[in-house]
């Protein structure tokens, strides 16, 4: 009884520890498509509380006490927010719901704040226009895969989704290419291009990067029809 109990603990500080690096991943990339705004601390914070109190409401009293104490704290410092909302709202969350209710609840909560497009279980995409050109731009919810192979197979999964709707649906039709950024193209650049991706960007002092894949390319590798580019 006594092991089998220790073995559950260990669980429960394992999926705390999955919840709060996939918090802290979330909160790092969402500072960085903030980018130069003076407020974005206080825009990522107030978000993210939104966020939680609206798919987690029987938490409502506990996460209202944890994010007043945040807000009183009167954070200036991207790291030390990241650090603090993950390691309180993490084991939070992971003490009160398994890690596929908490993967169900926050994905379709993605898609609703920012009008994305999911693609599979691992990723989301919204098309956006860079000096006049329309790319895809993928996005990373929190998702709790077991391993990276896993991970590769679902990305491999999704690139073969968009390149069926490249072709097939009238919106994907003047896309020109696939855009990433994302701390993990900082760490796992070399995963990137042998997925057919150009790395085109590492920032040391950001820690991230940022990636492109031309549509000839992603039908070339994970097309199933002849594309012609129009």
């Amino acid at each position: 009884m006594f092991e089998k109990i220790k073995s559950q603990e260990n669980i429960s500080e394992q999926n705390a520890l999955r919840v709060g690096r996939a918090i802290e991943h979330n909160l790092k990339n969402a500072l960085l498509y903030e980018g130069d705004n003076p407020e974005k601390i206080s825009t990522i914070l107030s978000i993210f509380k939104s966020r939680i109190m609206r798919v987690f409401p029987e938490q409502k009293d506990v996460c209202e006490a944890l994010f007043r104490e945040l807000e009183d704290a009167h954070i200036d410092n991207e790291e030390f927010l990241v650090t603090e909302v993950s390691q309180k709202i993490g084991p939070l969350l992971a003490s009160n719901y398994s890690l596929e209710e908490i993967e169900k609840q926050l994905q379709p909560d993605f898609k609703e704040d920012n009008g994305m497009e999911k693609i599979n279980r691992l990723v989301d995409v919204e098309i956006v226009n860079e000096n006049n050109i329309l790319f895809l731009r993928l996005h990373i919810p929190i998702t709790f895969v077991q391993n990276p192979i896993e991970i590769k197979t679902l990305f491999i999964e999704a690139l073969r989704i968009l390149a069926t709707k490249v072709v097939s649906e009238n919106k994907y039709r003047d896309i020109k290419g696939l855009l990433g950024y994302s701390t993990l193209i900082y760490k796992n650049s070399q995963i990137a291009e042998n997925l057919g991706f150009i790395v085109t960007n590492k920032n040391d002092e950001s820690g991230a990067g940022e990636m492109m894949m031309t549509i000839e390319t992603l039908m070339h590798l994970y097309g199933e029809k002849t594309y012609i580019n129009p």
